[in-house]
């Protein structure tokens, strides 16, 4: 995932839980999921090794963070979170650009809603607009896995009945 280079994000900002920020000057530099670098022993002042655009890459952990849309992490096509296996790396909005050798491009994009707006109708428009491009369809906030575990986790652990989030909770949702 990426962050801005020289500001936090409007959306879905990242939460510190060690070490410190990234540095946009330092393309090597990145924050790693928490429950990742727990499951694996890894710490700030550690380094780890990814494959980007079929180059390896060595990367220097300065931080590790947790953030909403990442609290319930699952593997592509798995159930169950194993944080052992699957993680987040944060880096720089500039350093992931020239790893993929890009500009401009997105995998994710967050859109939060004014009040009075009419979430069926954005989505749709949101949809029709990335559709051009291979968007495969905005998912609202009660229908993402991360928010769903927050918002269900409590009543489970009374014995309760899982509801979703009333319709008053917030207004939110990503494109993928």
């Amino acid at each position: 995932m990426s962050l801005p280079d020289r500001r936090d994000p409007r959306l879905n900002a990242v939460y510190l839980t060690a070490g410190r920020m990234i540095d946009s000057e330092n393309s090597d530099e990145i924050l790693l999921l928490k429950s990742f670098a727990n499951a694996n022993q890894l710490k700030p002042g550690n380094s780890i090794t990814a494959t980007m655009n079929g180059t390896r890459w060595t990367f220097h952990i300065v931080g590790l963070a947790q953030s909403p849309e990442f609290l319930y992490t699952t593997a592509p096509g798995e159930l169950l979170p194993d944080d052992a296996r699957f993680g987040v790396i944060w880096m720089s909005n500039s350093a992931l650009a020239a790893a993929y050798d890009m500009q401009g491009p997105f995998n994710e994009a967050l859109v939060s809603l004014s009040r009075g707006a009419s979430e069926p109708a954005v989505q749709d428009a949101v949809d029709r607009l990335l559709d051009a491009y291979g968007g495969t369809g905005a998912d609202p906030l009660s229908d993402q896995s991360s928010n769903r575990y927050i918002s269900e986790e409590p009543d489970g652990l009374r014995g309760g009945v899982c509801r979703r989030p009333s319709s008053s909770s917030r207004r939110s949702f990503s494109i993928s």
